[in-house]
């Protein structure tokens, strides 16, 4: 699965845009959720208290849930807004916003896992952890959701690595 990949620098935070690049199929799964949602409006010969109720459970049940993967599918937008104290991320469906959700760490570690190799590419998701003071284990805060490739987590790596190596002087004057 390819991906969109945006990645810009402001001050001292680094601003990645990742979403992927839908398939056909994917709209194709998006136009058969919505229709689906609209079914049971076709069998409103008599309508009751009882057949609204159930229209409404089967909106929440069997409507909603897909409809939110399948507007990712086509529309998932993740930014990650990393500084040198937190990480911040947002995921948008398109139509629909999570709010941005902020962590803060003390040491940031990145590791690249793998999850489909190609002949051509490797497509991973970075796991964003630090380590636990008391017991040395990775304590993982945020892992992405949509696949990027090697080259694309190296220049990540470079960018973070420039974030934190970057020498601000400091003036009296």
């Amino acid at each position: 699965m390819e991906s969109n990949f945006n990645i810009r620098r402001i001050h001292n935070s680094i601003i990645i845009s990742l979403s992927a690049k839908p398939k056909f199929y994917a709209y194709i799964l998006l136009s058969l959720i919505v229709i689906a949602m609209f079914l049971p409006l076709l069998n409103t010969a008599k309508i009751t208290v009882d057949k609204i109720m159930v229209f409404v459970v089967y909106i929440i049940l069997m409507a909603l849930f897909p409809l939110k993967y399948a507007l990712w599918n086509v529309f998932g937008k993740e930014t990650l807004v990393i500084n040198r104290k937190s990480i911040s991320y947002q995921y948008d469906y398109g139509f629909i916003r999570n709010n941005l959700t902020t962590t803060t760490y003390q040491n940031l570690s990145t590791h690249f896992q793998n999850f489909l190799i190609d002949k051509e590419k490797t497509l991973g998701k970075i796991h964003f952890y630090e380590e636990d003071e008391k017991t040395g284990l990775p304590n993982i805060f945020h892992i992405t959701s949509i696949y990027i490739t090697q080259s694309q987590y190296e220049i990540i790596i470079e960018e973070i690595k420039s974030l934190f190596l970057q020498y601000e002087p400091f003036s009296m004057n």
